[in-house]
Protein backbone atom coordinates (compact mmCIF):
# COMPACT_ATOMS: atom_id res chain seq x y z
CA UNK A 1 0.00 0.00 0.00
CA UNK A 2 1.02 4.00 -0.51
CA UNK A 3 -0.15 6.12 2.04
CA UNK A 4 -0.31 9.61 1.03
CA UNK A 5 0.34 12.03 4.52
CA UNK A 6 -1.39 15.33 2.97
CA UNK A 7 -3.89 13.52 0.81
CA UNK A 8 -6.25 16.90 0.65
CA UNK A 9 -3.39 19.21 0.27
CA UNK A 10 -2.88 20.64 -4.04
CA UNK A 11 -0.30 18.44 -4.42
CA UNK A 12 -2.27 15.25 -2.73
CA UNK A 13 -4.95 15.61 -4.94
CA UNK A 14 -2.96 15.26 -7.89
CA UNK A 15 -0.78 12.53 -6.72
CA UNK A 16 -4.08 10.39 -5.42
CA UNK A 17 -4.88 10.38 -9.40
CA UNK A 18 -1.45 9.38 -10.36
CA UNK A 19 -1.58 6.35 -7.82
CA UNK A 20 -4.22 3.45 -8.28
CA UNK A 21 -6.80 4.01 -5.82
CA UNK A 22 -6.68 0.20 -4.60
CA UNK A 23 -2.94 0.70 -3.01
CA UNK A 24 -3.71 4.16 -1.37
CA UNK A 25 -4.31 5.40 1.68
CA UNK A 26 -5.12 8.63 1.83
CA UNK A 27 -3.98 10.48 5.98
CA UNK A 28 -5.06 14.44 6.02
CA UNK A 29 -5.80 16.48 9.04
CA UNK A 30 -8.70 17.22 7.42
CA UNK A 31 -12.02 15.26 7.09
CA UNK A 32 -12.94 14.58 3.92
CA UNK A 33 -14.16 11.39 1.97
CA UNK A 34 -12.01 8.52 1.50
CA UNK A 35 -9.36 9.84 3.76
CA UNK A 36 -8.32 8.90 7.49
CA UNK A 37 -8.24 12.09 9.60
CA UNK A 38 -5.43 12.37 12.07
CA UNK A 39 -4.19 14.23 14.54
CA UNK A 40 -0.42 13.85 14.37
CA UNK A 41 0.65 17.62 13.44
CA UNK A 42 -1.04 18.17 16.64
CA UNK A 43 -0.75 18.19 20.29
CA UNK A 44 -3.95 16.52 20.55
CA UNK A 45 -3.09 13.33 19.15
CA UNK A 46 -3.91 10.33 21.43
CA UNK A 47 -1.31 7.31 20.24
CA UNK A 48 -4.40 5.58 18.80
CA UNK A 49 -4.39 5.77 15.17
CA UNK A 50 -4.06 2.50 14.03
CA UNK A 51 -3.15 3.32 11.03
CA UNK A 52 0.49 3.67 11.78
CA UNK A 53 1.02 0.67 13.21
CA UNK A 54 -0.92 -1.07 10.15
CA UNK A 55 1.98 -0.21 7.88
CA UNK A 56 4.60 -2.56 6.97
CA UNK A 57 8.05 -2.86 5.37
CA UNK A 58 6.51 -3.26 2.12
CA UNK A 59 4.69 -0.18 2.23
CA UNK A 60 5.36 3.10 1.03
CA UNK A 61 5.04 6.39 2.47
CA UNK A 62 4.15 9.71 0.42
CA UNK A 63 5.06 12.68 3.32
CA UNK A 64 3.61 15.91 1.90
CA UNK A 65 2.85 18.14 4.79
CA UNK A 66 3.60 21.70 6.07
CA UNK A 67 1.87 24.28 8.12
CA UNK A 68 2.18 26.78 5.73
CA UNK A 69 4.14 29.32 2.25
CA UNK A 70 7.34 30.72 2.71
CA UNK A 71 6.15 33.86 4.84
CA UNK A 72 4.38 31.94 7.46
CA UNK A 73 7.67 30.17 8.29
CA UNK A 74 9.24 33.60 8.87
CA UNK A 75 6.33 34.60 11.15
CA UNK A 76 5.59 31.31 12.72
CA UNK A 77 9.03 30.02 13.84
CA UNK A 78 7.55 28.69 17.19
CA UNK A 79 4.35 27.29 15.29
CA UNK A 80 6.76 25.33 12.95
CA UNK A 81 9.05 24.08 15.42
CA UNK A 82 5.91 22.64 17.24
CA UNK A 83 4.94 21.21 14.35
CA UNK A 84 8.29 19.53 13.67
CA UNK A 85 8.47 18.70 17.56
CA UNK A 86 4.63 16.83 16.48
CA UNK A 87 5.73 15.04 13.13
CA UNK A 88 8.69 13.58 14.92
CA UNK A 89 7.51 12.67 17.81
CA UNK A 90 3.85 11.32 16.92
CA UNK A 91 4.47 9.55 13.55
CA UNK A 92 8.44 9.82 12.01
CA UNK A 93 9.57 7.92 15.64
CA UNK A 94 6.91 5.40 15.36
CA UNK A 95 6.12 4.46 12.28
CA UNK A 96 8.34 0.94 10.95
CA UNK A 97 11.47 2.44 9.81
CA UNK A 98 11.78 -0.71 6.91
CA UNK A 99 8.92 1.02 5.03
CA UNK A 100 10.00 3.47 2.64
CA UNK A 101 9.14 7.14 2.83
CA UNK A 102 9.33 9.63 -0.11
CA UNK A 103 9.31 12.67 1.23
CA UNK A 104 8.63 16.42 -0.56
CA UNK A 105 11.19 18.90 -0.05
CA UNK A 106 12.31 21.74 -1.27
CA UNK A 107 14.95 23.57 -3.22
CA UNK A 108 14.85 25.93 -0.46
CA UNK A 109 17.88 24.38 1.12
CA UNK A 110 20.32 25.79 -0.97
CA UNK A 111 21.94 29.04 0.09
CA UNK A 112 21.87 30.75 -3.43
CA UNK A 113 25.18 31.65 -3.77
CA UNK A 114 26.48 28.88 -6.59
CA UNK A 115 25.99 29.00 -9.83
CA UNK A 116 24.50 25.92 -10.02
CA UNK A 117 23.12 23.08 -7.33
CA UNK A 118 23.58 19.51 -7.58
CA UNK A 119 22.28 16.59 -5.23
CA UNK A 120 26.10 16.69 -3.72
CA UNK A 121 25.69 20.43 -3.17
CA UNK A 122 26.20 21.76 1.02
CA UNK A 123 22.56 22.70 1.87
CA UNK A 124 22.67 26.17 3.78
CA UNK A 125 19.20 27.26 4.21
CA UNK A 126 18.63 31.22 4.04
CA UNK A 127 15.18 31.43 5.55
CA UNK A 128 13.10 29.13 8.34
CA UNK A 129 10.74 27.29 5.37
CA UNK A 130 14.22 25.66 4.33
CA UNK A 131 15.64 25.05 7.61
CA UNK A 132 12.72 22.94 8.35
CA UNK A 133 13.09 20.89 5.57
CA UNK A 134 16.21 20.02 5.41
CA UNK A 135 15.46 19.35 9.34
CA UNK A 136 13.10 17.20 8.50
CA UNK A 137 15.06 15.79 5.71
CA UNK A 138 17.76 14.67 8.05
CA UNK A 139 15.63 13.01 10.84
CA UNK A 140 14.49 10.73 7.82
CA UNK A 141 18.09 10.07 6.61
CA UNK A 142 18.91 8.79 10.46
CA UNK A 143 15.52 6.98 10.91
CA UNK A 144 15.16 5.22 7.51
CA UNK A 145 17.46 3.25 5.40
CA UNK A 146 15.08 2.90 2.52
CA UNK A 147 14.04 6.72 1.40
CA UNK A 148 13.56 9.21 -1.27
CA UNK A 149 13.85 12.79 -0.83
CA UNK A 150 13.01 15.11 -3.72
CA UNK A 151 13.84 18.70 -4.04
CA UNK A 152 10.85 20.58 -5.30
CA UNK A 153 11.22 23.47 -7.13
CA UNK A 154 8.18 26.42 -7.77
CA UNK A 155 5.39 24.25 -9.13
CA UNK A 156 2.26 26.14 -10.90
CA UNK A 157 -0.77 25.27 -12.62
CA UNK A 158 -2.45 27.13 -15.11
CA UNK A 159 -5.58 25.11 -15.05
CA UNK A 160 -7.91 28.05 -13.75
CA UNK A 161 -9.76 25.43 -11.56
CA UNK A 162 -6.40 25.26 -9.73
CA UNK A 163 -5.51 27.58 -6.34
CA UNK A 164 -2.18 28.44 -6.93
CA UNK A 165 0.12 31.41 -7.38
CA UNK A 166 0.13 31.39 -11.01
CA UNK A 167 -3.52 31.39 -11.38
CA UNK A 168 -3.77 34.30 -8.48
CA UNK A 169 -1.32 36.35 -10.11
CA UNK A 170 -2.73 36.12 -13.58
CA UNK A 171 -6.05 37.13 -12.57
CA UNK A 172 -4.47 40.29 -10.61
CA UNK A 173 -2.49 41.28 -13.68
CA UNK A 174 -5.37 40.86 -16.31
CA UNK A 175 -7.78 42.83 -13.55
CA UNK A 176 -5.02 45.82 -14.05
CA UNK A 177 -3.98 45.70 -10.33
CA UNK A 178 0.05 46.32 -9.68
CA UNK A 179 1.78 42.96 -8.58
CA UNK A 180 5.49 43.73 -6.96
CA UNK A 181 7.46 40.71 -8.29
CA UNK A 182 11.34 39.72 -7.82
CA UNK A 183 13.41 41.02 -10.85
CA UNK A 184 16.91 39.68 -9.33
CA UNK A 185 15.91 35.90 -8.34
CA UNK A 186 15.77 33.36 -10.24
CA UNK A 187 14.25 30.04 -9.63
CA UNK A 188 12.87 27.11 -12.23
CA UNK A 189 9.67 26.86 -12.47
CA UNK A 190 7.60 23.14 -12.89
CA UNK A 191 4.19 23.18 -14.75
CA UNK A 192 2.02 20.89 -13.47
CA UNK A 193 1.61 18.74 -15.89
CA UNK A 194 5.88 18.09 -16.15
CA UNK A 195 5.30 17.50 -12.52
CA UNK A 196 2.66 15.16 -12.88
CA UNK A 197 4.35 13.04 -15.57
CA UNK A 198 7.77 13.11 -14.07
CA UNK A 199 6.26 11.96 -10.92
CA UNK A 200 4.59 9.44 -12.45
CA UNK A 201 7.82 8.01 -14.21
CA UNK A 202 9.23 8.48 -10.67
CA UNK A 203 6.62 5.97 -8.75
CA UNK A 204 7.21 3.33 -11.11
CA UNK A 205 11.30 3.06 -10.58
CA UNK A 206 10.48 3.74 -7.21
CA UNK A 207 11.56 0.08 -5.96
CA UNK A 208 15.06 1.16 -7.69
CA UNK A 209 15.12 4.73 -6.74
CA UNK A 210 17.00 5.92 -3.22
CA UNK A 211 18.31 9.00 -2.06
CA UNK A 212 18.20 13.06 -2.72
CA UNK A 213 17.28 14.23 -6.35
CA UNK A 214 16.71 17.75 -7.35
CA UNK A 215 13.39 18.53 -9.06
CA UNK A 216 13.62 21.23 -11.26
CA UNK A 217 11.10 22.55 -14.17
CA UNK A 218 12.06 23.93 -17.74
CA UNK A 219 11.65 27.44 -16.95
CA UNK A 220 14.51 28.96 -15.09
CA UNK A 221 14.16 32.88 -14.69
CA UNK A 222 13.11 35.67 -12.65
CA UNK A 223 9.32 35.86 -11.28
CA UNK A 224 9.11 39.12 -13.04
CA UNK A 225 10.37 37.71 -16.34
CA UNK A 226 8.10 34.96 -16.11
CA UNK A 227 4.80 36.80 -15.53
CA UNK A 228 5.71 38.83 -18.71
CA UNK A 229 5.93 35.79 -20.66
CA UNK A 230 2.91 34.72 -19.82
CA UNK A 231 1.70 38.05 -20.29
CA UNK A 232 0.40 38.11 -24.17
CA UNK A 233 -0.82 41.37 -23.89
CA UNK A 234 2.14 43.95 -23.61
CA UNK A 235 -0.35 46.87 -22.76
CA UNK A 236 -0.66 44.70 -19.22
CA UNK A 237 2.70 44.81 -18.81
CA UNK A 238 2.89 47.96 -17.18
CA UNK A 239 1.37 46.27 -13.93
CA UNK A 240 4.33 44.36 -13.07
CA UNK A 241 6.51 46.18 -11.22
CA UNK A 242 9.91 45.04 -11.03
CA UNK A 243 11.39 45.07 -7.47
CA UNK A 244 14.89 43.47 -5.53
CA UNK A 245 14.67 41.14 -2.69
CA UNK A 246 16.65 43.08 -0.58
CA UNK A 247 13.47 46.16 -0.64
CA UNK A 248 11.46 43.50 1.40
CA UNK A 249 12.81 39.87 1.22
CA UNK A 250 16.37 39.23 2.15
CA UNK A 251 15.60 36.00 3.89
CA UNK A 252 15.23 34.17 0.24
CA UNK A 253 18.02 33.19 -1.55
CA UNK A 254 19.27 34.87 -4.87
CA UNK A 255 19.93 32.18 -7.54
CA UNK A 256 18.56 28.33 -7.24
CA UNK A 257 19.24 26.76 -10.74
CA UNK A 258 19.56 23.34 -9.94
CA UNK A 259 20.88 20.15 -12.32
CA UNK A 260 19.45 16.79 -11.27
CA UNK A 261 20.75 13.03 -11.58
CA UNK A 262 17.22 11.58 -10.94
CA UNK A 263 15.40 12.44 -15.03
CA UNK A 264 17.64 10.47 -16.68
CA UNK A 265 17.27 7.67 -14.27
CA UNK A 266 13.31 7.63 -15.29
CA UNK A 267 14.02 9.07 -18.76
CA UNK A 268 12.26 12.22 -18.07
CA UNK A 269 12.70 15.99 -19.57
CA UNK A 270 10.31 18.40 -18.65
CA UNK A 271 8.44 20.34 -21.60
CA UNK A 272 6.05 22.79 -20.82
CA UNK A 273 6.68 26.66 -20.30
Amino acid sequence: MIYIVGANGFLGLKIRKIIPKKIQINISSSSKKNSIKTDIFSDKYLMNEKWIKSITKKDKIILLSNIGDINFYEKNTSKVKKFEKNLFKNFLNKVNKNSKIIFFSSDMVYSGKKKIFSEKSKTFPKNNYGKSKLRIEKKIIKNFKNYLILRFCKIYSKNPRDKNFYNKTILSIKSKVKNELFMDQKVHFLDLRDFEMGFKKTMKKIDTLKGIYNFPGKIFQSRYNFFKDQINNKKLHKYLIPINLKMRYNFLPINLKMRTKLFKKINFKPKYN
